[in-house]
């Protein structure tokens, strides 16, 4: 097999158990993948990395993928250790996706051979990072200026984010679930517009990871059992638009700052069992289109502020509430609030388990992969 001829090469598919390291390592045969080359996809190749910073790689092939924009490694076992040395060259490449690599334990700590080494910031134009169902990474690697999205899904032992992310001035989405080990969102940068956190057990404290993040549009918290509050000042995420709170088991009220959130038109509260109230002040939420609160059974009324802001809502949904559901029935006390509402389902949880047509309500769409 040769790859000397291959010089309008665009996309390139690796999957092959044997060494062919040899081979990619002769920088002529490469050399014609620079120019044309745009997505490598390497699977179950296990030669493919130094486990250690004294083995060795085909770097020469790594050398001349200087056009490479979007990277993709999955359940490649000798991937031990962030691929400095590999990724060096890599100035193009602008979405990376690793999966399944789960001998991966983040960087290595220890200085890189003078051969390997080199100026400036490793992939300075990388923009959307994936890395999920690596079930021994324990830490993250120092992440460019350029990031603008970050994906971790499903990796059991990361129990911290990276203090950098802070110092990240482009970074607009970031998704952490299914991280069973993370006790705690970083101080998050300002640019950040998008926040996902779900089914991570052992978080138990946003406040601080929020503080600086003024820009946040899009706000889902779910699935972690160990958080019992939210913060209490919310007035700086003043460009706030859509909130999903859903199924935190511990969560008994919500912040009096959720009415200091001007811009927020969808609100969705969802299956939080301890929670009993809503917040005075609710009045502020002048932006308020659509209102979701779903099996939360010890809710029994709504604030004074929230009963003034139903009439100008498109759509209600009320389902698994049954006190405040009996409230919302015509000759209820909210009735004349909820009748002017163009779009309203209330129901209780018999109608909901049997109603198959009953189409889900949600804000949120889920974010794309790189």
């Amino acid at each position: 097999m040769s790859f000397r001829y291959f010089r309008s090469l665009e996309n390139l598919y690796i999957s092959a158990p044997e060494d062919l390291a040899p081979l990619l390592e002769e920088e002529e045969e490469t050399r014609g993948l620079s120019s044309s080359l745009h997505q490598l996809e390497i699977k179950c190749c296990n030669w493919f990395f130094s486990p250690s910073q004294q083995s060795s790689s085909p770097l020469a092939f790594w050398k001349n993928l200087t056009s490479l924009q979007s990277l993709r490694m999955i359940s490649c076992d000798d991937l031990v250790y962030w691929p400095e040395a590999e990724f060096r060259g890599l100035n193009s490449v602008k979405k990376i996706e690793i999966s399944l690599c789960n001998m991966l334990v983040g960087p290595s700590h220890l200085p890189l051979s003078s051969s390997s080494s080199g100026d400036g910031e490793l992939l300075p134009n990388l923009e959307h990072l994936l890395i999920q169902s690596c079930d021994g990474l324990q830490e993250l690697p120092k992440l460019p200026a350029s990031l603008r999205s970050l994906t971790v899904f499903h990796c059991p032992k990361l129990n911290s984010l990276t203090e950098d992310l802070r110092l990240l001035p482009n970074l607009e989405e970031l998704d952490i679930v299914y991280c069973d080990g993370l006790l705690e969102l970083p101080k998050l940068p300002a640019s950040l517009r998008s926040l996902n956190v779900g089914f991570c057990p052992k978080i138990n404290f946003l406040t601080e990871g929020l503080r600086h993040a003024t820009s946040l549009e899009s706000v889902k918290i779910s699935n972690c059992p160990s958080l019992t509050s939210l913060p209490v000042d919310l007035g700086h995420l003043t460009a706030l638009k859509k909130m999903d709170i859903n199924k935190l088991p511990g969560l008994e009220s919500l912040p009096q700052g959720l009415g200091q959130l001007a811009a927020l038109e969808c609100l969705s509260i969802s299956t939080c069992s301890k929670l009993s109230s809503l917040p005075e002040g609710m009045q502020g939420l002048t932006a308020l289109k659509k209102l979701s609160i779903k099996h939360c059974p010890r809710l029994s009324s709504l604030p004074e502020g929230l009963q003034r802001r139903l009439p100008g809502l498109q759509h209600l949904e009320i389902v698994g509430c049954p006190d405040l559901e009996r409230q919302c029935k015509r000759g209820g006390p909210y009735w004349d609030l909820i009748s002017r509402i163009p779009s309203t389902k209330i129901l209780s949880e018999r109608r909901c388990n049997f109603s198959a047509s009953l189409s889900s309500f949600s804000c949120f769409r889920r974010p794309s992969t790189v």
